[in-house]
């Protein structure tokens, strides 16, 4: 047999799935539930929790990116061939770049629509007395 028949040969190990129970989006779910029942149920115990849940929010917004940061890197530090990393480069910036934008855009437009009169506003007309 020569080498290439017997890599054949041999089973490629893919990567193990892990259990539904054991993954992180079944954790933040569980814990959703949790929070809601508690605010249900024990609203002063719920009040009493709203600082940890604070620091859990700024903690978020101060790790999100890094995280965002390490994903990008992770992203093109797979890609192995040179063909697909311009690829992977576009999909990325757009993914990146077209979020920021769209909320800048939204910002420039939202005042803009505040300053148009619609018809009858800002007339001041009285109602006329009801006639009998």
């Amino acid at each position: 047999m020569t080498q290439q028949e017997n890599a054949r040969a041999v089973p490629a190990q893919g990567k193990r799935i892990k259990p539904w129970y054991v993954q992180l989006w079944f954790h933040v779910l569980v814990a959703m539930v949790v929070g809601i029942a508690l605010g249900h149920l024990y609203p002063d115990l719920g009040a009493k929790m709203q600082p940890l849940g604070d620091a859990f929010i700024k903690a978020i917004r101060v790790l999100i990116a890094p995280i965002i940061f390490c994903t990008v890197v992770r992203y093109f530090s797979r890609s192995i061939d040179a063909s697909s990393a311009g690829h992977r480069r576009a999909i990325s910036s757009i993914s990146i770049f077209a979020p920021g934008d769209a909320r800048l855009s939204v910002r420039r437009v939202i005042p803009m629509t505040r300053r148009v009169s619609w018809s009858g506003t800002g007339s001041r007309v009285s109602n006329p007395a009801p006639s009998s």
